[in-house]
């Protein structure tokens, strides 16, 4: 996959204004960019040239539908599985990001029951929404970090991440290569 994907989430983009701005769409970029970055450990494509997210979040959040998987990829179907295994990195990245995060039926009601609800209940609380603002941190080989709305940072990877300034941030939610951290 080419690291520049400005043309895809050009056309996502032009859907989007072909409704006047009145649609959301599926974020198509990103889950496809989430698929190479988790199954070739290349979390430095998170980051787009511009250090914002490559996705179509990165240019217009508020109409960018987040999901890893949905009835079509996965399920009984199964013609672009998320890789396996790696769901919840998946989870942790777009429900701590601007857009809105579309959680898959089946996902929720599996052994990741507990980490996706979990993940929900600190977007809640830290009320990030569609508009919410990200600075991205670190984009490297193995770790990717945000910051978002100054109110919790995200790390995902199997590489080491922690907040500057840690005693001012509290672990709100953990698993396998990735953690959350909340504002105290």
């Amino acid at each position: 996959m080419d690291h520049d994907q400005d043309a895809h989430r050009q056309r996502i983009i032009d859907w989007i204004n072909a409704t006047d701005g009145n649609a959301g769409a599926f974020d198509v970029t990103t889950k496809g960019i989430l698929h190479t970055v988790l199954e070739k450990c290349e979390y430095w494509r998170l980051s787009d040239k511009k250090g914002k997210p490559p996705g179509v979040v990165g240019w217009w959040p508020s109409r960018a539908v987040t999901f890893i998987e949905n009835h079509d990829t996965g399920s009984t179907q199964g013609h672009w599985r998320f890789p396996a295994g790696k769901e919840m990195q998946g989870y942790a990245y777009i429900l701590t990001h601007p857009g809105t995060p579309a959680v898959f039926y089946d996902h929720l009601f599996s052994n990741n029951y507990n980490g996706i609800s979990s993940l929900i209940a600190v977007r809640k609380r830290a009320g990030i929404h569609c508009r919410s603002v990200i600075q991205i941190v670190k984009a490297e080989r193995d770790v990717y970090a945000a910051k978002i709305d100054e109110r919790i940072f995200v790390k995902i990877g199997p590489g080491h991440y922690e907040p500057p300034n840690s005693s001012k941030w509290i672990v709100a939610t953990e698993g396998p290569d990735y953690k959350v951290w909340e504002a105290l």
